[in-house]
């Protein structure tokens, strides 16, 4: 099942703005809003512990 990406929620800590080699996911990646046979997703879980940690949106 494919769902379009939200960038609003794709965010996480800066460890820094400008120097790529403290880049974490978030920084990089590029959200593509159809899919492609080429390229990859990510799965993942619920983990509100971590998100917490990361200063993300817990929920």
């Amino acid at each position: 099942m494919y769902r379009k990406p939200d960038s609003e929620i794709w965010q996480g800590r800066v460890d820094h703005a400008t120097d790529h080699s403290y880049f974490r996911y978030h920084q990089i990646i590029q959200l593509h809003r159809t899919p492609n046979q080429q390229l990859i997703g990510l799965i993942g879980f619920s983990c509100d512990e971590g998100v917490r940690r990361n200063n993300g949106r817990i929920g």
